[in-house]
């Protein structure tokens, strides 16, 4: 049975790694004209943990070094204050290409698809233990990009295999999300269908972030 098990994970890990192939690094990328500040304004990953880790709108600022290395410092509200978090990565042999290691995880990150200006699709790609989860992000140099750009991104993500319901639009932070009333209708008979009393079902205000943060807790919980 073990052995039954490993083959599987190796066969679902072999699988991931075909369907992210179909992507390919920006051709000719230009750090200098990639640099400066994006917003974070989707996400798509079939890994719980690595999705967990946004639920709105973030910035990022990218910085190149002399030496050709990438510095990516990431701001996220959380619980009304900001977070920030800063990795460096080496470059590769690739232009757009990136890697780093913390804790024992190797990360690489490629910039997919840019017109610099407006839009930019990047695949972060995390190793632990040879079992790999990557997250597909969507950057705009402005809090709002076409909708055809949106398309594009869903389509992306679909094309190397994930499901659209892996696919998340990042709300603005402090923005009132909107849900139709027959899918909070639908969420609690959802709770009751795994037994939990309707007593327990609670719909969180939306009066700051961290109502926002709760709500994202939420939903993901009944999906997973």
């Amino acid at each position: 049975m073990k052995g039954l098990m490993l083959a599987l994970g190796f066969l679902v890990a072999l699988c991931t790694l075909c369907a992210q192939a179909k992507l390919s690094v920006q051709p000719n990328f230009n750090p200098d004209k990639f640099a400066g500040k994006w917003f974070g304004l989707a996400v798509a990953s079939e890994s719980p943990e690595v999705r967990s880790k946004y639920w709105s709108v973030f910035t990022s600022d990218f910085t190149f070094t002399d030496n050709g290395n990438l510095k990516v410092e990431t701001t996220k509200p959380k619980n009304g204050r900001c977070k920030k978090e800063t990795t460096t990565y080496t470059k590769t042999d690739t232009p757009g290409r990136y890697t780093t290691e913390d804790k024992g995880v190797k990360v690489t990150l490629e910039v997919t698809e840019t017109d610099y200006t407006e839009y930019a699709y990047i695949r972060t790609n995390y190793r632990r233990r040879e079992v790999p989860d990557f997250l597909l992000s969507l950057f705009g140099r402005t809090l709002e990009v076409d909708p055809e750009t949106y398309l594009r991104f869903k389509e992306i993500a679909e094309d190397i295999g994930l499901d659209i319901g892996n696919v998340f639009h990042l709300p603005p932070t402090g923005r009132t999300l909107e849900v139709d009333p027959e899918k909070y209708l639908r969420f609690k008979a959802l709770a009751e269908d795994i037994g939990l009393d309707i007593g327990n079902v609670i719909h969180l205000p939306q009066t700051d972030y961290h109502s926002e943060e709760q709500r994202f807790i939420q939903v993901f919980s009944i999906r997973y």
